[in-house]
Order: C-alpha cells, then sequence, then structure tokens
C-alpha cells in the first residue's frame, strides 16, 4: 500500500514497503521517466526476508516533469532524509535510469548509509564527481527485464548481491517462482 512523508526538509514522498520490517533494507529508486509501478514485477519475486522500499522522489510523478527540474544533489538529500525518519541505518540501494545517479551520489556522500549499489542502466554520463567505495552490481539493458522481460532474473541478481557478506541464509533469500 502506498503512503507518504513529509520530509524535514519539507518534501512529500510517497513510499511503499514490503517484506518484513527486520529484513535486508532494498530501497528501489525509479527512472524519471516510469511510474513507480515500473518495479511491481521485480518486488513480486523478492522473498519476504527482504524489506523492499519502493520511494518516489517528490516531482518524480508529476506531469511534464525533467531532469532540469531536479538536481541530483536534492534527490540524494531527499533519500537521505527519508533512511533518517525511518531509522535505516544502511540499505542496498537500487537505482534504475537517472536513479542511479542518485543513488551513486548517495553512496559517494554518505558511504554508511550504503551497504550495497546497485545500478540499473545508469545514464552514460558522469554527472557527479568522486569515487564510490561501496560493492556496486551494474546491470545493463535490464530497463525492459525489471518489469516486462525478466523480473525473476533481475530480483534473483538483487537478491545475491544483497545477501553476499551473509547477513541471511540463501534459503531465506530464495526469490518466489514464476507463474
Amino acid at each position: 500500500m502506498r503512503q507518504s512523508v513529509v520530509l524535514p526538509g519539507g518534501s512529500r514522498l510517497e513510499y511503499e514497503a514490503r517484506g518484513h520490517a527486520s529484513g535486508v533494507p532494498v530501497l528501489l529508486l525509479h527512472d524519471t521517466s516510469e511510474p513507480a509501478e515500473s518495479f511491481d514485477a521485480l518486488l513480486a519475486h523478492l522473498p519476504s526476508a527482504i524489506r523492499a522500499v519502493r520511494v518516489t522522489l517528490s516531482g518524480t510523478d508529476a506531469p511534464g516533469w525533467s531532469d532540469a527540474d531536479r538536481t541530483i544533489n536534492a534527490c540524494t538529500r531527499e533519500v537521505r532524509e527519508f533512511m533518517a525518519v525511518f531509522q535505516i541505518p544502511a540499505a542496498v540501494v537500487v537505482g534504475y535510469a537517472l536513479a542511479g545517479s542518485v543513488a551513486r551520489r548517495l553512496a559517494i556522500d554518505e558511504r554508511r548509509l550504503v551497504a550495497g549499489l546497485v545500478l540499473v542502466d545508469p545514464p552514460q554520463r558522469r554527472d557527479d564527481s568522486g569515487d564510490v567505495t561501496v560493492p556496486t552490481l551494474r546491470l545493463r539493458g535490464s530497463t525492459g527485464a525489471l518489469h516486462r522481460e525478466a523480473p525473476l532474473r533481475c530480483a534473483e541478481e538483487i537478491v545475491a548481491f544483497a545477501y553476499a557478506p551473509g547477513q541471511l541464509s540463501r534459503a531465506d533469500a530464495r526469490p518466489q517462482e514464476e507463474d
């Protein structure tokens, strides 16, 4: 169920959380040209041991929203505030397309908040500076795979990556089978 929260900086974000509250947190940041529901097929394949939180950054669902309307730094600040409000000490952060720049910026600026970084078809241009020092998984050519072609494959890769440090056993982290 979609909910909303007003952050300390005044932004209002919509979000949806699935999985056990004590599960490994995975934040899903969607592309600006896609609705938040672009993660629905992927979410259906994540195990309940993953605490998946789909976050809609302010303005990204508004008609006519463009990259120029927001800055990477402003979106990164929203993610940082969201994590603080919900007391998420660290998460695997999945950035889809342009949101990959937001996820990357968070990993550079707030290393302690990012346990791992998953970049799904990130932009080719480098619009930020700094070195990413967190484990990173890049899924290229996966745009359609997230919600049309192979969401189970993407879920399996994200789950394997999220559990690489061994927080939970693999048996607890198996994605749900496709119907």
